[in-house]
């Protein structure tokens, strides 16, 4: 079945794809890319990676994790842990009528964020990379596609 975006015109995929390279400016505001304004015109959830990057969802997209992450058990330690990860350092933003989000200064902070940025579409949410640090993790994130390539399926096992 084919999507139709907001203008009309069909996609393959709904999901985020795709590298953007743009620059967060000296008031901390990412213009989005626009082929993604229409979707996030909602809003979106800015939460940490343990990647050393920023993960930006749709509200729904960030609803559907912490979903995933409430099917737990509130008794388990590790449960509590992770959803003060998820939802303690989490921050909800608006897109203004430029298509920018604001960057906390803290989050920007902690993943090294200064200036120029990749964005890279993972599928249900977007990661913002500070653009030094992203040719190396690119680098990985090819190497661990090559392997899961390389590795033999089921029909030649």
């Amino acid at each position: 079945m084919e999507a139709v975006r907001s203008d009309g015109e069909a996609k393959v995929y709904n999901g985020f794809l795709g590298t953007h390279r743009h620059t967060v400016d000296a008031k901390g505001r990412l213009v989005m890319p626009a082929k993604y304004r229409g979707r996030l015109a909602g809003g979106v959830v800015i939460t940490h990676s343990p990647d050393r990057c920023l993960h930006v969802y749709t509200a729904e997209g960030f609803e559907a994790q912490h979903a995933e992450l409430v099917s737990g058990s509130q008794k388990s330690r590790d449960f509590r842990l992770q959803s003060r990860g998820l939802m303690g350092l989490a921050e909800d933003q608006e897109l203004d009528t430029a298509g920018r989000i604001m960057l906390p200064p803290g989050m920007r902070a902690e993943v090294g964020i200064e200036r120029d940025v990749v964005i890279v579409g993972v599928g249900p949410y977007m990661e913002v990379w500070d653009a030094r640090r992203w040719p190396e993790e690119e680098t990985r994130a090819k190497a661990a596609l090559q392997q899961y390539q390389d590795e033999p399926g089921e029909e030649e096992a």
